[in-house]
């Protein structure tokens, strides 16, 4: 067996090693420990196909957890990406203050996506950036969104009103499970006001 086959396949087992360590860290802890991205299987694939035992080379994925969740999440990770391709996009608001920038994009089937940013500001502790996902209904003018939340948690929610014989928007009620400086709220304050972005 070569040397680059030995370091490829050595990197790989690295890789599959620390995968097995966090998932069997959330299995004990009860707590979510990220893996690892998912390239341990990949470095054995290509180390095995310099080797005699390349047609066994496919084993290395099956060995990589991170590569078999990747391949799990997959079909979910296509309608994602479907659910929020900017075909589907039906209104984009913007919005800024002196120290929060509000981007919220509207999508057919009722799904949104918030982007909320602080990362221009002076601020020197707390977030700085958050982007969140959920559904919204629209009755007129007004808009509510819901965010997507645990089960176990009451979801968090905004709804805005459109100025009349305008095109912008205020935020007159925000709800939010961030309690903390640290912690990035779903939606940006009440009276906040977002407009049509100017492309649209």
């Amino acid at each position: 067996m070569n040397t680059v086959a030995l370091t490829l396949i050595g990197i790989g087992g690295v890789f599959i090693f620390l995968n097995w360590a966090c998932l069997i860290a959330s299995a004990v802890t009860k707590k979510f420990h990220s893996m690892v991205p998912p390239v341990g299987g990949l470095f054995i694939l290509i180390g095995l196909l310099f080797t005699n035992g390349r047609h066994w080379a496919w084993v290395g994925l099956l060995l990589d957890p991170g590569f078999l969740a990747f391949m799990y999440a997959l079909p979910d990770l296509c309608r994602q990406l479907r659910r929020y391709s900017e075909s589907r996009l039906i209104l984009c608001l913007e919005g800024q203050s002196s120290d929060l920038k509000v981007r919220l994009r509207l999508f057919k089937a009722d799904c949104y996506q918030i982007t909320l940013d602080r990362s221009s500001s002076n601020a020197t502790s707390g977030w700085r950036f958050r982007t969140s996902f959920g559904t919204w209904t629209r009755n007129g003018g007004r808009i509510e969104l819901i965010a997507h939340t645990n089960k176990d948690e009451k979801p968090s929610r905004a709804v805005l009103v459109q100025t009349e014989g305008s095109d912008c928007y205020e935020v007159v009620e925000s709800t939010s499970l961030a309690s903390q400086m640290h912690e990035a709220p779903e939606f940006p304050p009440t009276t906040f006001r977002l407009s049509v972005e100017s492309s649209q």
